[in-house]
Parts: structure tokens; C-alpha cells; sequence
């Protein structure tokens, strides 16, 4: 046997293995949506310890079936976004709008000659982007999503669908044990939890952070507080933080259609276990009325009319290792 023939045949064999392994990852990650808690999926970074206190309200339009976004979101969560992750990021949505395009020329033949002119209408704003880190989307657009990388993507990607895998494994295991989301009065309310170490105190410290999401179409609502309920392990006392009208972290804004407010806070607890739930106390109040501060003067607070509440379903406060195993 030649050099050359032998230099061949580790090359097949090395390639062959690749694609060996790229099919394992396929199976393994579509297992890994088919056992999602829900048919809805929220992936979300990690919380920073140093955002506690910290507020924004923007405007979110992005769609739950978005593959791209999705797409997006991965890259969004490396360390250091590298040429390799934007050149497959690149790659894979040349491909899916190719794909997408065939597939509604054949469905529309007539809409051939507006799908070139259309390819970017549906783009997500830039600001809005880089502004929202969490990303609301559905077990079924996650599955294809995976499809069509998996699809396209050349086998030099392996490593990045290793991390895509680590990653997403993460995201089931948040979402099964460290989430609430509850929907009620036309809000989505979500909330993550996340054990950030001991104080100086010994007493263990916790963040979390809440997401509220003005699904209505129609109408606007004004947050005016807050009530939580702290509970700790082994004790049967409960601590009622009761702010009805106070905001959040000192926050009274004003959710429009398709607006979203979030907010970084914590607790601290006596033992490594706990849980919170409470209500957020709202008001409906006109389009374009504006957000305020506590200390401003706020319509809705004088009146006693329009206010509602709505729940905060309950959410572990749990100390974990970096392997994701309650202790």
C-alpha cells in the first residue's frame, strides 16, 4: 500500500467517524427536546449576581416559531462570539432560507417573486437583539431548528454542536427546576432562580430574576407592587414581604401591547432550601399613560379602580453545584 492510498484511508476513516459522531449528537439532542417539561420552551443565560437592582422595559416582538432566533440565541450565549460560530451561524441561515423559499414556492408558486423581496422584512431589530437575552419558543421549532443544522452543517461544526448540547442539556434542567411561568390577565410571568453563593453572614444567597410579558394586543397595565411569600425548609414560619404599592425594585412601569419588564432581585436564607411565590399587583391604565418611579405621583395608585392581581407561581430557592445536582 502507497503513502498516499494510506493518507487516503485515515482521511475516510476520520471523516466517517466525524459523521459517526454528528448522527449521535443528532439523536441525542432531539431526545433532549422530546422530553422538554413543556411544549413551551424558554431558553435564558445565566443570571449575573451583579445586575441585583437592576430594571428594563422594551418593547418584544420576536415570534415563537422563529428558527433563526434560535440559531441566534446560541451564538448570543458564547464567551467570545468567534469567526467559527458566525461563519456556521452564516451557513446554516443561507440554508434555512433557501429551504424556506422552496418550500413556499411550492406551496405558492405565484409568491416566488416576493419571496427574494421579503427575505429580510422579518428581521429582528438590532437593538431589541442585543437588548433581550432570553428567547420564548416551542419544543417543535427547537426540533427544527436542530434538523436543519444538522442537515447542512459540514463536519468541521462538530465541536460547536458539542457546546449547543451542554448548553441545551442546561437550559432542561433550568427550566424543569428553577422556573415558574404562570398566564393570567393577559401577562406572562416567568421567573429563574439561581444560587450565588454564602454571606458574610453564612447565610445563603440567592437570585432571581422576574420577567413580565404584556401579551394582550389591546390594552396597556400599570405594575403598582408587590407581595412575596418566603419559606424556608424545616420551618413552617413564612415571611410575607407585602409592598402593594411600590413597584419593583422601585420600578412602577407601564407594560404596553408587547412590551416586557424585567427585573434582578434576591433573598437570603437561614438553610441551603426554600421557596418564594407571591402577586404582582397591576392596574389597567390607558395607552400611553407613563412609567414612574416610587416617590412620583401615580394615577393608578389613587384609584381604586381597574386594579387587579395576578400570581406569582411558586419557584425553588436551591442550593446546586455547577453540575446541576441538588444538594
Amino acid at each position: 500500500m502507497t503513502r498516499s492510498s494510506s493518507s487516503v484511508k485515515r482521511r475516510q476513516l476520520l471523516c466517517h467517524r466525524s459523521i459517526s459522531t454528528q448522527a449521535q449528537l443528532y439523536r441525542v439532542l432531539l431526545r433532549q427536546c422530546r422530553a422538554w417539561p413543556s411544549e413551551t420552551v424558554w431558553l435564558q443565560p445565566p443570571i449575573d449576581p451583579h445586575t441585583a437592582g437592576s430594571a428594563r422595559l422594551w418593547s418584544c416582538q420576536k415570534k415563537d416559531d422563529d428558527v433563526p432566533a434560535v440559531y441566534q440565541w446560541f451564538v448570543q450565549q458564547q464567551e467570545s462570539s468567534s469567526d467559527q460560530w458566525q461563519a456556521w451561524y452564516s451557513d446554516i441561515i443561507k440554508h434555512y432560507l433557501l429551504q424556506t423559499r422552496n418550500e413556499q414556492n411550492e406551496n405558492d408558486p405565484e409568491a416566488s417573486n416576493d419571496s427574494s423581496s421579503d427575505s429580510n422584512s422579518d428581521d429582528s431589530d438590532e437593538e431589541e437583539e442585543e437588548f433581550d437575552r432570553s428567547l420564548w419558543t416551542t419544543r417543535e421549532t427547537l426540533q427544527q431548528a436542530i434538523r436543519t443544522a444538522f442537515r447542512h452543517s459540514s463536519p468541521q461544526y462538530a465541536p460547536l454542536a458539542l457546546t449547543v448540547f451542554r448548553q441545551l442539556r442546561q437550559q432542561w434542567y433550568q427550566q424543569q427546576s428553577f422556573t415558574s411561568i404562570h398566564i393570567a390577565h393577559g401577562l406572562r410571568i416567568s421567573v429563574l432562580s439561581q444560587y450565588i453563593g454564602r454571606s458574610l453572614e453564612h447565610k445563603y444567597r440567592f437570585a432571581y430574576r422576574v420577567r413580565i410579558e404584556r401579551l394582550d394586543k389591546d390594552t396597556a397595565v400599570q405594575l403598582l407592587g408587590r407581595t412575596w411569600h418566603i419559606t424556608e425548609a424545616n420551618d413552617d414560619e413564612r415571611v410575607v414581604v407585602d409592598a402593594p404599592t411600590t413597584g419593583a425594585v422601585g420600578q412602577l412601569p407601564v407594560l404596553e401591547p408587547h412590551s416586557c419588564f424585567e427585573y434582578v432581585s434576591g433573598a437570603e436564607l437561614s438553610s441551603p432550601q426554600g421557596q418564594m411565590s407571591g402577586w404582582f399587583h397591576l392596574a389597567s391604565v390607558p395607552r400611553g399613560t407613563p412609567s414612574a418611579v416610587v416617590g412620583m405621583s401615580v394615577p393608578a395608585l389613587r384609584s381604586s379602580d381597574n386594579k387587579f392581581a395576578v400570581e406569582i407561581k411558586p419557584f425553588p430557592l436551591r442550593v446546586n453545584d455547577d453540575h446541576g445536582v441538588v444538594r
